[in-house]
């Protein structure tokens, strides 16, 4: 092949290369999937309500996330709890520990998406309990917490949160509450 030949060979190689190449894919480590532990305490609430007297709740979570894009993510949190009721539980009196889950679904923004990654959020916060007669609270929240990443794709993080639950014709019922939690990315 002449010298000439084989430059217009190669630079057709490469308009075609370019043509049928496909966009470059650089999300790594984008999704993650946990675990933590907890606590909530919950205040107000009326005798009127159904659930009087629901005074804390200790939660083991499954926890996941998905990076959208320019420091913001959606997350989900779904707990297992023993709660403490004074009305509701299966006791003579009625007060004791019964069993309840729920879930936080909702979205953070990331100040720093290196090692150290602080950040806040909204959510929309559901509680189930699991009395005589179920209960459900679902309320708006707000989260801030911070995760320090161990490995390239293991974190550890804690989290505080403010959720405040709604019923009809009850006083609104806040709650805050803490996580400790470890994620993996992938």
């Amino acid at each position: 092949m002449p010298p000439d030949m084989r430059k217009t060979f190669v630079g057709w190689i490469a308009v075609v290369g370019l043509l049928v190449g496909g966009s470059a894919q650089a999300q790594f480590a984008n999704r993650s999937l946990g675990a933590g532990i907890g606590f909530i305490k919950l205040f107000g609430g009326s005798t009127q309500g159904t659930a009087t007297g629901v005074d804390y709740a200790v939660p083991l979570t499954i926890e996941g996330s998905l990076y959208i894009e320019n420091g913001f993510d959606v997350f989900a949190h779904i707990p297992l709890m023993l709660v403490s009721v004074t009305r509701g539980a299966s006791t003579p009196s009625g007060a004791g520990l019964i069993f309840g889950t729920g879930g936080h679904l909702g979205v953070r923004y990331l100040f720093s998406e290196e090692t150290l990654r602080p950040y806040v959020g909204l959510e929309l916060a559901g509680f189930v309990l699991l009395t005589s007669s179920p209960v459900v609270f679902v309320g708006p929240g707000v989260v801030g917490g911070l995760d320090y990443f161990i490995a390239d794709t293991v974190s550890i993080g804690a989290r505080g949160f403010f959720d405040l639950f709604i019923e009809l014709n009850v006083p609104l019922r806040p709650a805050v509450g803490a996580t400790v939690s470890v994620a993996v990315y992938f």
